[in-house]
Parts: C-alpha cells; sequence; structure tokens
C-alpha cells in the first residue's frame, strides 16, 4: 500500500489513482473555475449535491504531513460566494474505513479568497495501516454558488537529507528523481545554449517554482547552482528569480538574503540578495551561498521561484546542496559526490586557476573605446564624459538601467599597498545624463573577493554628496586579508528598493598599486611600445618611440589635449649618495 501521494492534477495525472471518490468536483484549467492555484489544472467544485474529494487508503505510520492549496469562493466569475463559516472546507481522516472521521483542520472561507498554501502534521492517531483522508463542504447554496478548489495535494514524510545534488540527466522527469517536493510543469531540456540538460521553467501562466525536499544543514554548507534567466541580456527588474527559504514546511517564505545597503543596519554585507534577473543572469552563472547559522538552526526548504507569466522563464542546473567540496571548487567547477567538476580549462582537486595573475591595476581609461583588459566585466557602463570630467579625459560612466558594477579580473595584490581612485556621484549642472543623487542608497560600494566571488568584504562605501556632487579621491590601504595573487575588486551601486531611479556616476584613475617593498634602482629604456606600468604609476599624452634624435625610444609628450602632460614612476626606495 502506498504510503506517499502527489495529486498535482495536470495532463498526465490520472486522479483514480490516489482517489476514491470525487462528487461535485472536476479537474478544470487554470483559466476556468477558481483559476491557478498552484500550477496548471486545479480540482474545482461547483456541484449541486455533496462536495468532496477522499483519497484511498494509505499507510501513514511514516507518513509526517499532508498538504496542499486551496481557495474558497472570491470575485471570479465562477468562484465566489461562501461568506458564512458553514460553508467552508473540513480536512478529516479516518483508520476504520470511513465510518468515522476526525477533524485535523478546519478552513474558513474568508481566510482563503486567494489561494493559499496549507500545510498540517499529522496527529499520532492518524498514523495507521489504512488511513483515508477527505476534504469536503459542509454546506453550499447549489450548483454554481460558493464554489471551491485544490490543488497539489500531497502526504509525505520529513527526509531531513543532509544533501541534495542534482544535474539532472538521469531522470526524463524530475520530481521522480527523489530529491524534489514539487516543480510546477518543469520540463527537461538545453536551454539557452547549454550543452547538457537542464531543468527549464517556461510557458505557464502561473508562478513558476522549483521546491527542495526538506534538509538538516549545517552553518557553512552551501547551496550551489548555476542560473540562467530569461537567456537575454536585457535587464528586466520585473519577473526575477528569487531563491528563498521555509522552515514551516512552506507555509512562509523569506529569501535565503534580503538586499541590503547602505541606509540598513547589514552587519558589513552589502548585497543585492538572492534575486537574479535576466541581463546580468541571462547568460548561464554560477552561484555558490555558504549557508548561516540562521537556516541552518532548523530543518529547511529552498524553492526557486518567479512571478507568473508566459513571456518569462528560468533554467537550473547542476543543484547541490550540503558539505562543501574543496574551497568550493573556487567557483570553476561544480560539486559532486564531494569532488570537484571542473569547467574546461581548470582541473585538481579545486578547479584552482594556475595561470599568471596580473600585477595591480592601472587604468585612466584614456583609450578612446574600450577599458584596459584588467576588467572581468562592466555591466551597465562605458567610456564617456557624460558626468563631466572626473580626474581627465575619459571616465568609466554608468548609467544604463540595471546593474552597475565593474569588476576586475583576479589580482595579484600580494605586495601592494593600496587602491585608489576618482569618483563622481552625479553632476552639478543639473543635466539630464548625470542627475544628483537624493538618498543614500545611490552610493557606491567598493568590496574586494579572495575565492572568486563566492563572499565579498567591504572596503568603502562612497556615500553620495546630496548637495555638492563635487568630485572625491579616494585613497584606501589594502587589508592583510586582501593581499592574495587572486584579489578581485568591485566598484557597485545598489538597484535600490522597488526599482526607484538613481544617480549616473564615473570613476576614473583606478590605480591597485603602490609596492610594500620599494626597489632600490630604477631603470627604464622605453623600448616597450607603451610606458612600462610596472615602472610608471602614469604617463599622460605619452608614447614611447624616438623623438628629438634621441638614438633610440624615448617617452615623448606631444599630443595636445589641453590638459597637462606628466609622468609619475612607481614608487622607490632612496638610499643617501644615490644618483639619478
Amino acid at each position: 500500500m502506498d504510503s506517499t501521494m502527489q495529486a498535482d492534477f495536470g495532463i498526465r495525472y490520472e486522479p483514480s489513482s490516489d482517489f476514491l471518490h470525487i462528487w461535485g468536483g472536476e479537474v478544470t484549467n487554470g483559466d476556468k473555475g477558481c483559476g491557478t492555484l498552484f500550477s496548471g489544472e486545479t480540482l474545482y467544485f461547483s456541484g449541486a449535491g455533496a462536495r468532496e474529494v477522499q483519497t484511498k487508503a494509505f499507510n501513514t505510520l511514516t507518513a509526517d504531513y499532508i498538504e496542499f492549496y486551496l481557495r474558497i469562493g472570491g470575485n471570479l466569475p465562477d468562484c465566489s460566494g461562501a461568506e458564512t463559516r458553514d460553508e467552508g472546507i473540513l480536512l478529516e481522516y479516518s483508520v476504520n474505513g470511513g465510518t468515522t472521521w476526525h477533524l485535523i483542520q478546519e478552513m474558513v472561507p474568508s481566510q482563503y479568497r486567494k489561494s493559499k498554501f496549507v500545510h498540517n502534521v499529522l496527529p499520532q492517531t492518524a498514523k495507521s495501516p489504512r488511513t483515508k483522508f477527505r476534504l469536503w463542504q459542509v454546506k453550499h447554496s447549489g450548483a454554481g454558488r460558493d464554489q471551491w478548489a485544490v490543488d497539489e495535494i500531497r502526504i509525505g514524510s520529513y527526509e531531513r537529507m543532509r544533501s541534495l545534488q542534482d544535474n539532472f540527466n538521469n531522470h526524463a522527469d524530475p520530481v521522480k528523481s527523489g530529491k524534489w517536493l514539487t516543480i510546477t510543469e518543469g520540463v527537461r531540456g538545453k536551454y539557452c545554449q547549454a550543452r547538457d540538460y537542464t531543468l527549464i521553467l517556461a510557458n505557464q501562466q502561473n508562478d513558476k517554482s522549483v521546491v527542495t525536499k526538506d534538509l538538516r544543514l549545517q552553518t557553512g554548507d552551501v547551496i550551489q547552482f548555476r542560473i540562467n534567466v530569461g537567456c537575454s541580456t536585457q535587464f528586466r527588474l520585473d519577473h526575477p528569480v528569487m531563491l528563498q527559504y521555509s522552515h514551516d514546511g512552506g507555509q512562509t517564505w523569506r529569501l535565503v538574503h534580503e538586499p541590503c545597503y547602505q541606509e540598513s543596519d547589514c552587519n558589513g554585507l552589502q548585497t543585492e540578495g538572492t534575486i537574479y534577473y535576466s541581463g546580468p543572469h541571462g547568460s548561464w552563472q554560477n552561484i555558490i551561498i555558504p549557508v548561516s547559522e540562521t537556516i541552518a538552526m532548523h530543518p529547511v526548504i529552498f524553492r526557486w521561484w518567479q512571478p507568473g507569466g508566459y513571456a518569462f522563464s528560468f533554467a537550473l542546473n547542476d543543484v547541490y546542496i550540503g558539505p562543501p567540496c574543496p574551497e568550493n571548487c573556487n567557483r570553476r567547477g561544480t560539486c559532486e559526490n564531494n569532488r570537484c567538476i571542473c569547467q574546461d580549462g581548470f582541473t585538481g582537486p579545486t578547479c584552482a586557476d594556475t595561470s599568471v595573475t596580473q600585477y595591480g591595476l592601472f587604468d585612466w581609461f584614456d583609450n578612446h573605446h574600450d577599458p584596459s583588459n584588467g576588467w572581468r566585466r562592466i555591466l551597465g557602463g562605458s567610456l564617456g564624459l557624460k558626468c563631466g570630467v572626473v580626474d581627465h579625459g575619459n571616465a568609466l560612466y554608468f548609467s544604463e538601467d540595471g546593474t552597475r558594477e565593474a569588476v576586475t579580473k583576479p589580482l595579484n595584490t600580494t605586495f601592494l599597498r593600496m587602491l585608489q581612485f576618482v569618483i563622481k556621484i552625479g553632476g552639478n549642472d543639473g543635466s539630464f545624463s548625470c542627475t544628483d543623487p537624493s538618498n543614500r542608497n545611490e552610493g557606491v560600494i567598493v568590496d574586494y573577493s579572495t575565492d572568486n566571488e563566492i563572499t565579498w568584504n567591504v572596503l568603502k562605501m562612497v556615500e553620495p554628496r546630496i548637495y555638492n556632487t563635487t568630485k572625491e579621491f579616494v585613497t584606501l590601504d589594502l587589508p592583510a586579508d586582501a593581499k592574495t595573487d587572486h584579489t578581485i575588486i568591485r566598484f557597485w551601486q545598489p538597484l535600490g528598493y522597488g526599482g526607484l531611479g538613481r544617480s549616473e556616476w564615473g570613476i576614473d584613475s583606478v590605480i591597485v598599486g603602490v609596492n610594500e617593498t620599494n626597489a632600490k634602482t630604477f631603470y627604464d629604456d622605453f623600448n616597450m611600445m607603451m610606458p612600462d606600468p610596472y615602472k610608471w604609476l602614469q604617463a599622460e599624452s605619452a608614447v614611447a618611440r624616438s623623438s628629438c634624435q634621441s638614438g633610440g625610444n624615448a617617452l615623448e609628450f606631444s599630443r595636445d589635449t589641453g590638459m597637462y602632460k606628466s609622468s609619475l614612476n612607481s614608487a622607490f626606495k632612496v638610499i643617501h649618495g644615490a644618483g639619478v
């Protein structure tokens, strides 16, 4: 005899497999009856006589709960009425074949005008080798009145899984893998140039969700997955995918990380939260989130949830929740069976990057078209002067909707001392292209990562100058734990709450440099095509070439830019008696 049940009333589901009787009800599409409760079809009751659904007998000796989605009446043409308590719905169980029934919960109509999730822990007396359940309406006003509907009825047990892992390669129906509580009409396929199978949620008017079974986690475990939202580079603030958790079986949900910015107490963690938008996540992104003490303190389920709409979609792959693999595979691989499966180009037990990283960074954005190659990605920004001259010449100017960030490649900062830059948030001329800031959340956050963007540490929050939008020169000492051969530095402006407008901003003259230990000698014969960035801190309007009968390359200053011309060398130690 079965001990679990999952009735989704979809087109492939046969109600007779789980139910003994359905009186006064029928399966309807989500655009009829009481609408969509969870996904697709529902079991809808509007008949003239008895309205009841009764399950077959289940072995519930090891079962823990029964749950479902319910709506009673409301304001739809075919789902209204049910104004009094005795027109509500009762959930009951029987252990003697239906001779006597015992109440589990009464659902009062006024609390179920919209679809609502109902989760009940089974009383001990409901656990038997042959337990039946029923939902029934005590009273109604006749056919086509006081209607109600139910969907996604489940009977199951808490599994308290220590880990969850799914790459969606092994089961045509992912729900049957035994790892997921429910998936709203998800299909397995290849999404947005993925080479392997993924879990795709698309072509649904209802909300889309992927819900895990319950897990028993520990602080320091990880949530790892690959996600693609919409397969689009176009940012959209609406219809993001949210990663949420629940400690009460899915009755209430919270984001794994809430957005938190300057105006809030964030305990040092400035973040956009676990919200994933098309645009920055419109191509496949590998996400790793350490499990917090708050999440680990109780058994937990997770869900990826996207608001409804046919035009919106997302896909998941390589989901892993549990104890971390060594060094989290450096976010260059997936964790499977406690070992790293590395992405192409990376090997070893931790998928480490063995290539030599760039030593520091110097960028004055004086290229006419693109920033230097020291940047991993720049979103929402380009070179320009629309906030005016920030330091000199072009700046890296951010004005586009959505994510605005500049992230360096991994840099070798082992023996470097500081980060320096010039920044301007908003303009002082009232121009449309560089509007003035109006609140603290329009500031720019500067942080760094030493684990390939898994975790971030704040260096500085550059607050906007509300009434004085002049540029600001910023010099920051690099903390000891930021001095590695793979440090990433990020400049970003929060999206803010509710999609409010933000001031534009620009940065210029970004330097990650100045040696901790200075050289005792200095020499440059300018045989390179450009001034050596490891010897010269700045060389404005300078070209290395033969000039003025130099007999070889010299550093020539000749381009008339209307600005000062200068060269500054990197720091070195001057010893008494030394010459130039």
